[in-house]
């Protein structure tokens, strides 16, 4: 009986628990399971907000379509009713009469009404409606829609532009009309570089009604919204899925630059070109600019208020997002063939029918 007890019994302890040493190998184990899973999480969360953003374009899109369903064109890019349309800002830097330019024009698409009220407001009673919309209730620009701001890219600061003329209280957003292939022109000036938005000289300009006079009478009222005369579908003669409408652009977290500006009349504040390709790492050149950037940075510009040009940019890797002029989505590589960029950045131009090698998917 005795040897059977003894039998039984355990001949030696049972272990509870970890080693030391297993326990570490557990919780590297789980390191590199967590270093693995974030990139992949990240990359998860990019994916969806690179489609937030292309659906924010193709809505923008959408919007200068039903603009033009009811006007029979697309909304003008700048309307303005003075002796030097390539001027860019405020009166104070000798713009005068300028109409709300393309993203103030489609508010109402984007059901933003109480912004537009501000806008029809304003045109009655100021002169430049990209940079003095303000009343009793505010700047129409001192507030970006949500529509306009791409998830993506980082916050900006708003614009309180102290060199040059300057523009002032300009909030910014990610999204810009297409101004063609070359610079900040009016888009009657050269057929093959211009896009499907630009200046547009008002017919009440062209008719002599207009009196170039600062705080002139003649340059407020309703005709500077600029409606109906606007790019018609029409002349976009290489097509309007082949022609790009708007894009992203992203600019550097300073007062004293205008890129994003969503509201003014300034190259790289509503408007792009494709002078240079997507991302591209040649500097933007604009009125506008923050001298002060780091020479080695992307976002490194200098200011050129004759021949401005302010590349489409975004957060994304590797590319940018782009609408087309039929409301139409695309990401484009950066790697796109520049003549290609070029030619589909432009609505009259035969380059345009050449493969657009770098289009990826809708």
């Amino acid at each position: 009986m005795i040897e059977s007890a003894r039998a039984w019994r355990p001949s030696r302890p049972v272990r509870v628990g970890f080693t030391l040493v297993e326990l570490i190998v557990v919780i590297a184990i789980i390191g590199v399971m967590v270093a693995l899973l974030i990139p992949a999480v990240q990359a998860v969360r990019e994916s969806s907000r690179r489609a937030v953003c292309s659906n924010k374009l193709k809505q923008i899109g959408l919007a200068c379509l039903n603009y033009e369903q009811h006007w029979g064109c697309l909304p003008p890019g700048v309307p303005k009713c003075h002796d030097s349309p390539h001027l860019q800002g405020g009166d104070n830097c000798g713009n005068l009469c300028v109409g709300p330019n393309w993203a103030m024009n489609i508010l109402p698409q984007i059901e933003q009404y109480e912004l537009f009220d501000l806008v029809q407001a304003c045109v009655e009673h100021v002169p430049n409606a990209g940079d003095d919309c303000d009343n009793a209730r505010g700047f129409v620009g001192s507030f970006t829609p949500p529509e306009y701001i791409c998830p993506s890219a980082p916050l900006m600061s708003v614009a309180e532009i102290t060199h040059g003329c300057g523009i002032s209280g300009h909030s910014k957003g990610n999204y810009v009309a297409c101004w063609g292939s070359e610079f900040y022109y009016r888009p009657d000036a050269d057929e093959s570089t211009a896009g499907v938005f630009g200046v547009v000289m008002l017919k009440k300009w062209k008719e002599g009604k207009i009196t170039n006079q600062q705080k002139h009478p003649s340059m407020k009222g309703m005709f500077k919204m600029g409606n109906a005369e606007g790019v018609k579908l029409q002349h976009i003669r290489d097509g309007v899925a082949h022609t790009l409408a708007a894009s992203e652009l992203i600019g550097w977290d300073s007062r004293n630059d205008a890129r994003g500006a969503w509201s003014a009349d300034a190259m790289g504040a509503d408007s792009f070109s494709a002078y240079t390709g997507p991302n591209s790492v040649e500097n933007d050149a604009f009125r506008f600019c923050d001298p002060s950037i780091p020479e080695d940075h992307p976002l490194h510009c200098t200011m050129d208020g004759n021949r401005s040009r302010a590349a489409a940019r975004s957060a994304h890797h590797e590319g940018v997002n782009v609408v087309m002029a039929d409301g139409s989505g695309h990401f484009i590589n950066d790697d796109i063939d520049l003549e290609v960029w070029r030619a589909l950045a432009t609505r009259n131009n035969a380059a345009n029918e050449a493969d657009p090698t770098g289009i990826v998917g809708d």
